[in-house]
Parts: C-alpha cells; sequence; structure tokens
C-alpha cells in the first residue's frame, strides 16, 4: 500500500534550470525554444534552432530581464551548439553518469519545472545527415519547445531535443506527429568535453523506477526490522528498570537494617561508656592500693634502716666493752651471741617480708599498666562509637530535569573508616543515582581530619566541584554551599549542624 501510493503522488520536481529562448533575424524573432544551463552562465541548445537568425536573446527566471547570448561553440553535423549570458541565474543541470535502457520512462523538461513524461522508444541508425546516433522517445515537441532537455527519472541530462528544418527553402524547424528525437548521452558528453564545458556528472548510476521501488521495499524492511529491533530494546529497558526498582526496594530495607544497626551500636555505645566508667572506679580503687603499698614498703625500710642503725650501734658498743670486759666476755659471751642470734634472724624476716612487699608492689603495678591499657582501649572504642559529624543534603538535578536528593548521615560517615561509596549500581553503592551518567561506582566520599573529602572513582562522566574538574582517584576537599556534579547530575551541597 506504501509502495502504491508513492507511486502515484511522488511526481519528479526539477532543480536545474531551462529558459526561453528566442531567434531574431534582423531583429524579427523566427522561432523560439527551451535551453538548458549546463555550466555557470552557459546553456545548450540545437544548432538548427540558432541557424535560423544572427541574434539570442534568452530570459533570465529570477529577474525575467532579456540577456543576449553569445555562441560559444557549435557543431553542426550534432546539431549542437554552447552560448554564453552574462548575468544569467540558476542551477546548472547534473549530467547522467551511463545511458538509460531502451523502454525506461523519461522526461521532456519544459519551462517552470514542468515536465511529460514518456518512453525511450529506440536508436535511430546513422545515416548521411545525422552521422551519430540519437534517442528516439515517445514525448511530442509542441511549438516554443525545441531544443527542451531530456532528462531520466533521477533528473539527470540524458540528451537535447533536435528537429529536422521544414524544407530546403524554409530553416524553420518542424514538429513531428509519430516520435521526437534527442542527442545521445554519449554524443552530448563528447560536445560538452570538446569545448572544455565545466559541466557537472553524476557520481552515480540512476536506478529504474522499478529498482527504485525495491530499493524502497528493502529499505522498509529495514526500518521494520529497525522497529522490532527498537521494541525489543525497550522491553529490555523496561526489565532493567524493575530490576533496578526491584534493587532500589531491596537497598532501602538494607538501610532500615542498617538504621535497626545504628540503634543497635548506639546502645553498646552506652554500655561501653557504663563500662569505662567502672574501669574508672576500678583504676582509682587500685592506684589507691598502689599508693597504700607503697606507704607500706616506706615504712618497713625506715624500720630497716632503724634496725641497722641499732645493730651498728650494738656492734660499736660491744667493741668498745669487748677491751675493757675480755674477762667479763666468758661470762656475758653465750648470752650476747644468743641476741646477737636473735638479733639477725629478726632483720632476715624483715627483710624477707620487705622482699614479699616490694614482690606484691611490683604485681600491684603489673595489674595496673594492663588495667591502664583497658582503659586506653575502652576509650579508643567510646571515641569510635561516639564519632559524628553534620548530616549533608545533596539537591540536585539530571539533564532531563528529573530530582535527586541524597542525606549522607553525618554519624555513619565519621565511623567508617574507607568512607561511602556513591554511584549507579545497588549492589555496591551506599548511595545509589540511577541515572545513565553517572557511573556504577563513581565516588568516595570520606572524613578526614573532619574534613569532608571527596575523590573521583576514574568515572566516565567525571566529576567537578564549583564546575572545577577533579582528577580522577584524587581528594578534593567539600564545603557547605558548594555546587557538587556527579556525572550529568549537579547537586547544592548543605551540611546540616549536628
Amino acid at each position: 500500500m506504501f509502495i502504491t501510493l508513492w507511486v502515484l503522488f511522488t511526481l519528479p520536481s526539477y532543480a536545474f534550470t531551462t529558459v526561453p529562448i528566442e531567434v531574431l533575424d534582423d531583429g524579427k524573432v523566427e522561432q523560439t525554444g527551451i535551453a538548458t544551463l549546463v555550466a555557470n552562465e552557459t546553456i545548450i541548445i540545437n544548432h538548427k534552432l540558432l541557424a535560423q537568425g544572427n541574434q539570442y536573446v534568452v530570459t533570465d527566471p529570477t529577474s525575467k530581464a532579456k540577456l543576449i547570448a553569445d555562441l560559444s561553440a557549435k557543431d553542426e553535423s550534432l546539431d549542437l551548439a554552447i552560448l554564453h549570458v552574462n548575468g544569467l541565474s540558476g542551477n546548472p543541470v547534473v549530467v547522467a553518469k551511463e545511458n538509460s535502457a531502451i523502454g525506461s520512462k523519461i522526461y521532456l523538461v519544459k519551462l517552470n519545472g514542468l515536465s511529460t513524461a514518456g518512453t525511450l522508444h529506440s536508436i535511430l541508425p546513422v545515416n548521411k545527415s545525422h552521422p551519430e546516433q540519437r534517442w528516439q522517445h515517445t514525448v511530442l515537441l509542441t511549438e516554443g519547445e525545441f531544443g527542451a532537455p531530456l532528462v531520466n527519472n533521477c533528473q539527470e541530462l540524458l540528451g537535447v531535443s533536435v528537429s529536422d528544418t521544414k524544407g530546403v527553402f524554409d530553416k524553420r524547424l518542424k514538429l513531428s506527429s509519430s516520435f521526437s528525437a534527442a542527442t545521445n548521452l554519449t554524443t552530448l558528453k563528447a560536445f560538452l568535453t570538446k569545448y572544455n564545458i565545466d559541466f557537472t556528472e553524476s557520481e552515480n548510476s540512476c536506478l529504474s523506477e522499478a529498482d527504485q521501488l525495491a530499493a524502497l521495499e528493502e529499505e522498509k524492511k529495514k526500518q521494520q526490522a529497525t522497529l522490532e529491533k527498537q521494541e525489543a530494546e525497550r522491553k529490555a529497558v523496561e526489565e532493567e528498570l524493575e530490576k533496578l526498582k526491584k534493587e532500589a526496594e531491596a537497598k532501602k530495607k538494607a538501610l532500615e537494617v542498617a538504621k535497626a544497626d545504628t540503634t543497635r551500636q548506639d546502645a553498646e555505645r552506652q554500655k561501653a561508656e557504663e563500662a569505662l566508667e567502672e574501669a574508672r572506679q576500678q583504676t582509682i580503687e587500685q592506684q589507691k592500693k598502689l599508693e597504700d603499698a607503697e606507704k607500706a614498703i616506706k615504712e618497713q625500710e625506715e624500720k630497716v634502716k632503724e634496725t641497722e642503725a641499732k645493730s651498728k650501734q650494738k656492734e660499736q658498743e660491744f667493741e668498745e666493752e669487748k677491751k675493757s670486759e675480755q674477762q667479763k666476755l666468758i661470762y656475758y659471751a653465750i648470752p650476747i651471741i644468743l641476741v646477737l642470734i636473735v638479733v639477725l634472724i629478726v632483720l632476715s624476716r624483715r627483710r624477707k617480708k620487705l622482699l614479699e612487699v616490694e614482690q606484691e608492689a611490683s604485681e600491684n603495678k603489673q595489674q595496673l599498666s594492663a588495667e591502664k591499657a583497658k582503659v586506653a582501649s575502652a576509650q579508643e572504642a567510646l571515641s569510635m562509637a561516639s564519632a559524628t559529624f553534620d548530616d549533608i543534603i545533596l539537591d540536585g538535578k539530571d539533564e532531563a530535569g528529573g530530582d535527586h536528593r541524597i542525606k549522607v548521615i553525618g554519624s555513619t560517615l565519621a565511623r567508617t573508616e574507607g568512607g561511602i561509596l556513591i554511584g549507579r549500581s545497588a549492589q555496591k553503592a551506599n548511595y545509589v543515582i540511577n541515572v545513565p551518567g553517572v557511573s556504577r561506582e563513581h565516588l568516595n566520599v570520606i572524613l578526614i581530619d573532619n574534613k569532608v573529602m571527596i575523590e573521583d572513582l576514574s568515572s566516565v562522566n567525571g566529576t567537578a566541584i564549583n564546575d572545577k574538574d577533579l582528577a580522577p582517584n584524587t581528594k578534593a576537599e567539600l564545603k557547605n554551599g558548594d555546587t557538587l556534579r556527579i556525572g550529568t547530575v549537579t547537586f547544592s551541597v548543605h551540611f546540616l549542624p549536628s
């Protein structure tokens, strides 16, 4: 149905220029015809029409001005002539690449883009009057159409209409009642080339209407295949959208689980704080015990020093009395020795007690160091569990005008060592932007020294802060009030106070 309508309603419209030409003999119009623009300010016509006079006038198709045409070249045997017309406007014709087959549809082009369709009937034989082959076709010329161009269904020039004169004494051209004739394409090209006419030749062969219909049918099949392919792609996109929707729902559930984990972490942090407080109390008690132990050690050391001093004093007194009371030594020696033995035993026991106290103090110091390590570990755990930062709101629009909003939880950002991932992949990204211009793993957000740093992960469409593109895998600081472009989505950045 589509092809039939194309054949019925598609009529040829000609982009090249044909102009009316008047042949005058001493100012009198002898006969008129139609010339064809083949190059800039250059027209072609059959020679026998020009032979009727000595002056040629053409009408410009744009300005309608009458212009004088000068004869540039002629060939009486081929019945062709070239005229040059200064100031003539219009579009030159394109010459066909090759001859049309006998039986092909042709058109005789007239003035103002009008034409008459016909059939290429045969090739006229060479004779004495016509040394070159000519086309014979079914379109009959009317008065004023001598020299009109013959074209194929691609609007390409095949030949120029030629006619014989009425008689020996009447040089005017006569009309045929059966067939019309025209120069063939080979003769036409040879004539134009011989006189160095800068004409344009078609690069492609002109297809017949049957071939054009076949090509149109093939193009229709290709378009149908393209439509089927697009339909399959549309279904694939719908399936992908459904898949992404399910992934988004799964992500939503995952966020709810993360929220529950955050609540659980807050409870664990509360327990850690209570454990830390208990550890502090135990540390204070251990510190007090350590101070008491050190005080007892000092008291024992004082007592030992006092005992040693008394012992030395006794020894000195003993030495002093030894000389004066040597006689009494026999009587007092044994009691004194016993006293000394008792003193030594007492000193030995005191030294042993002192060593035990020192060992206990050393063990208390080691236990205190262990408790201090536990306290430090608990403080570090408390610091990590209680870390916090401002929530970050990203409000943006994509190229299609779609709204996008992301809320980055500040406490989650502060407690995540490796940062959080933003991208199109629902499986990998912590925050998902479902836009084709955003890469699956687009950028990473991390908190360093209480500053928000952005790192582009070699994304396809890149990342920019305040219209300044970020180098891939390089960190840059993001501040409150900045503009952040993620692929094809542009966000405004707002830090919410904790």
